[in-house]
């Protein structure tokens, strides 16, 4: 069949006919790339191994084979193999041959060059209109049995349709040898942003377009590429999957020809090369395995128990792959956690202790898998909701990101594991802890430090705007500061804007100039020379 290169094979006893033929015709012109030539039919056949010709331009009048049989030889290796007969002679029987042989023309000697230029012509064009159309009906067949077998496996989800749908797979898979049959029910995961420590900037550009972001893109996964991965993944023929995507979630179907696919170190090959394919396509995975059985019945339930069984890898991790007979059916008791020892030691400030209470936690639930993931994000929920509430006493903001608590409940129930939830809350706890360390007995000099804090991107900030706001002198505020701190407004503001430079610079997604307009500098220049001054290194400079 034509590719990218359209061969022609010349086939004539007689040596200055075929030098004329090759020297006269324009064979890029033609749309011919590649020129073969033979002096015999038997030299000719010999050929077809390593050249198979789409055009074959041949005398009907050749020793030990004719051009006749030569052809039938021809079509037999290539049946879209477009023939063009050159014959010297009025011969009737070799005009019935070509009719036979559908031959696309039939030039008589002496030869006419632009009667034979015509004939390649159409011959290499006609190959071509064949080949496309050829190409589309192969497309819309292939595209036409993919939507089907989609189709079937969302019918194998449901009782009612189960038996034609698993039949429909056996009459496009062409076979009816499967053994074994289970669902797989996979949750497709794209990294989050992370807003605890979002800037005014970042926040305001969000709003500019269009709102808040979303916490997570949605997994870039369609049906026809997840039917692709799956066709790439099970290829040896010792099982056919199907399957079809909804919104995060991936359900697969298996149809079986071993029963030894029961077994965990035959599956989880597949599930782990599966989870690596779409790791390619950057979205991280995971996946659980439902009930199985010996006949197609058991889809239905094979993927609600895959589904149930998913929540078991909110304990775990990215690339894990669970088994609904993973359970342990003794839930942690989440409701009897006394919230009052988590109080007890943020009122305390022991970071460490309050660390080590949630990592505890975290790992006894952990052990608890049939644990319902909602009851832990609840009791998680009350943890932050009490650390908000006590910054808000103490007059600073940890989560500016949020609007409210209702915000930060939505964002911890769309993370996909405990480990997640678990970063989160340290991280706000950490938050809370540097935004009151610097807390004071002194309410005047604790409302500087809030007023520092919210302002320090202002280019404009001083010790006047501070006076005006706080309806104190200049003088009496500076003193105030010094003495209760240790330190003048100045040298509090600048460290402050230093610090958040620091933040920001972890990123790795500012210029310069641009950390310096975030952190309150108009001049980038200055902006430089007083980060250098306090930690030392320049902010271009990137610290290991």
């Amino acid at each position: 069949m034509w590719g990218e290169t359209m061969r022609l094979l010349l086939v004539d006893d007689e040596f200055f006919v075929r030098e004329r033929i090759l020297r006269q015709l324009n064979w890029n012109d033609l749309g011919i790339d590649d020129v073969r030539q033979a002096s015999c039919g038997v030299e000719a056949v010999r050929m077809l191994n390593d050249c198979s010709p789409d055009v074959l331009l041949t005398d009907v009048r050749l020793p030990n084979m004719n051009g006749l049989q030569l052809a039938e030889e021809v079509t037999r290796a290539n049946p879209d193999c477009k023939i063009i007969f050159i014959s010297g002679y009025s011969d009737v029987s070799a005009l019935r041959g070509a009719i036979r042989l559908r031959a696309i023309n039939f030039v008589e000697k002496p030869i006419n060059i632009q009667e034979l230029s015509d004939s390649i012509r159409k011959a290499a064009s006609d190959l071509r209109r064949e080949h496309f159309l050829k190409s589309d009906l192969d497309k819309y067949q292939s595209k036409t049995r993919q939507e089907q077998l989609i189709s079937a496996a969302r019918g194998l989800t449901k009782s009612d349709t189960v038996s034609e749908a698993a039949e429909s797979v056996r009459q496009l898979s062409g076979s009816s040898d499967f053994t074994y049959y289970v669902s797989v029910a996979l949750r497709l995961i794209n990294t989050p942003s992370e807003p605890l420590r979002g800037d005014r900037q970042s926040r305001d550009d969000d709003q500019s377009h269009g709102g808040e972001p979303p916490l997570y893109d949605e997994p870039s996964l369609y049906d026809a590429s997840f039917a692709a991965v799956l066709n790439d993944v099970f290829h040896d023929n010792e099982s056919v999957a199907v399957g079809f995507v909804k919104h995060d979630r991936a359900a697969v179907h298996l149809f079986c020809r071993s029963y030894s696919f029961r077994r965990r170190e035959k599956i989880e090959p597949y599930l782990n090369n599966l989870i690596n394919r779409l790791r390619d396509l950057n979205i991280k995975s995971v996946c659980a395995i439902g009930k199985s059985g010996r006949l197609p019945d058991v889809f239905p339930e094979s993927y609600t128990t895959a589904q149930q069984a998913l929540s078991y890898c909110y304990y775990n991790g990215p690339g894990c792959i669970c088994h609904y007979r993973d359970y342990d059916l003794t839930p942690y008791d989440m409701e009897h956690i006394p919230l009052a020892n988590f109080s007890q030691a943020l009122t305390k400030a022991e970071p460490q202790h309050f660390n080590d209470m949630l990592a505890n936690l975290a790992s006894s639930i952990k052990m608890r898998n049939a644990t319902p993931p909602s009851q832990v994000v609840r009791f998680f929920s009350n943890v932050l909701g009490m650390v908000i509430r006590a910054a808000a006493r103490e007059n600073v903001k940890i989560l500016d990101a949020f609007a409210d608590e209702y915000d930060v409940w939505d964002y911890i129930h769309d993370l996909p594991f405990l480990d997640d939830l678990c970063d989160f809350t340290l991280n706000t706890v950490k938050r809370y802890y540097e935004q009151t360390q610097h807390k004071t007995n002194n309410s005047t000099v604790n409302h500087i430090i809030g007023f520092i804090k919210q302002s320090y991107d202002n280019p404009d900030l001083s010790v006047t705007m501070i006076s005006d706001d706080i309806h104190l002198t200049p003088t009496y505020i500076c003193h105030l500061f010094k003495d209760t701190l240790g330190t003048t407004i100045g040298e509090y503001i600048t460290r402050q804007r230093i610090d958040k430079a620091k933040e920001l610079l972890q990123t790795g997604a500012y210029r310069v100039k641009d950390l310096a307009r975030l952190v309150g500098y108009r001049n980038a220049n200055y902006f430089s020379y007083a980060f250098k001054r306090e930690t030392g290194y320049s902010p271009g400079v990137k610290q290991a």
